[in-house]
């Protein structure tokens, strides 16, 4: 599959609904990566169950108010739910997945020129990067305590592996 890294919105239809956990003519996909996972997820054989964004997956988690200094409790929604077949016809893998782009998986790097627009910027990607991290961080604890795995795929993993080595 090819991931331009186009950032695109829109709607997707399944081609198997009977698949989709949710509500059919909901499943929004906010980038060409999410689009790519739904079409993986919709048609892959070993994926029986599937969802995006689902409101009764929600994780809550804690970050402190960059403003006031105080933790303000938060709602985390992650990306994709999905079940996958085992070798045990009656055992399903359950994963979380969240799709972000490599460059809000990383620590930012300071700008050499310290301009006001330049400091802005790097200081917004701190906020994000460290929103992710504790987002993340939360999640896999809470994921895992109900037996769910948690991963965070970029274009780099898809590029690198595709999907054939997501599971």
């Amino acid at each position: 599959m090819n991931f331009t890294g186009k950032t695109h919105k829109g709607l997707y239809t399944p081609i198997n609904p009977n698949k989709y956990i949710g509500d059919l003519s909901m499943i929004k996909y906010n980038s060409s990566w999410e689009l790519k996972f739904m079409q993986f997820c919709d048609v892959e054989d070993n994926v029986v169950k599937w969802g995006s964004e689902l409101d009764n997956i929600v994780v809550p988690y804690e970050l402190p108010d960059y403003k006031t200094g105080t933790k303000k409790i938060h709602r985390y929604y992650p990306d994709f739910y999905m079940e996958i077949k085992t070798q045990n016809p009656n055992i399903y893998r359950r994963y979380v997945i969240e799709i972000k782009p490599w460059a809000e998986t990383m620590r930012p790097i300071p700008p050499k020129t310290l301009t006001g627009k330049a400091l802005e910027s790097y200081e917004y990607k701190v906020k994000t990067y460290t929103k992710n991290i504790v987002k993340w961080c939360y999640a896999k604890e809470y994921f895992k305590r109900q037996n769910i795995e948690f991963r965070v795929l970029d274009e780099t993993y898809f590029e690198k592996y595709g999907f054939v080595k997501i599971f």
